[in-house]
């Protein structure tokens, strides 16, 4: 008699939440000011909100308590003061200085640093993706992971949709699952270590993570593409979302 083929589970879609700031209690835990990644055995990651690419740089806490820290790739910032209004032309050159060679190349400066601190540290470094950055799109990502085997991405598909990707956004997710599915049907054997589906508000300049019924993109392609977001590493929401994608 022929043995059926074993079935495999789908993964569940809510095992880590997306944590935002609590208010300190003391300045000895300013740590709880920063965004969370909790999975239900402990807090797995800290997000660290600094631009790696800016003009003065950026370092990691001298003590880090979770496993992993999370940053964005940054971008190259406008050289208006910050006493004068940021003229359109200047934010322009800055976009363009930050995808051209300069942006990659002060992007892996900092990327050796900060690896090297989060190691001495006993952490590991997850570069947060997101539309305007450095690494902004599939592409950039990929070419991270071929160039840094063991680099680590935190993936917040809602991060790389601009503006006028909304309406495609669809499109935009089904061309992101392949190329970062690493190895089939093994969460998170590919460079992504935990993927977050939450929406987004706002223009480009200003883009806000909210649940996913509250923002731009069509809360039902989120909701649609959860399960198979899964499949790529560790789902997680907002708290307000907990319970939504199951």
């Amino acid at each position: 008699m022929n043995t059926p083929p074993a079935h495999t589970p789908e993964p569940a879609c809510t095992a880590w939440t997306l944590a935002p700031p609590a208010p300190a209690a003391s300045p000895c835990q300013a740590d709880t000011e920063r965004w969370h990644l909790v999975s239900p055995d402990r807090a797995e990651a800290v997000f660290l909100e600094a631009n790696p690419l800016s003009a003065h740089g950026v370092a990691l806490p001298a003590q880090i308590t979770t496993p992993a820290v999370i940053i964005r790739s940054g971008h190259i910032e406008p050289e208006t003061t910050a006493d004068e209004p940021i003229d359109e032309t200047d934010r322009m050159d800055a976009a363009r200085r930050t995808w051209s060679s300069e942006g990659r190349e002060r992007f892996d400066a900092a990327w050796a640093a900060l690896s090297a601190q989060a190691g001495s540290r006993g952490a590991e470094l997850w570069i947060h993706p997101i539309a305007g950055d450095v690494l902004g799109d599939i592409p950039a990502i990929r070419g991270l992971a071929q160039g840094n085997p063991g680099a680590s991405v935190f993936l917040e598909p809602a991060a790389l949709i601009t503006r006028s990707m909304v309406a495609e956004a669809e499109d935009h997710f089904v061309r992101m699952l392949d190329p970062l599915a690493g190895t089939a049907g093994v969460p998170g054997g590919g460079p992504v270590r935990a993927v977050a589906m939450t929406n987004v508000s706002g223009n480009d300049l200003e883009r806000t993570r909210v649940p996913i019924d509250l923002g731009d993109i069509d809360p039902a392609v989120l909701r649609a593409f959860a399960t198979r977001f899964a499949r790529i590493a560790p789902l997680c929401v907002l708290p307000a979302d907990a319970g939504l994608l199951g």
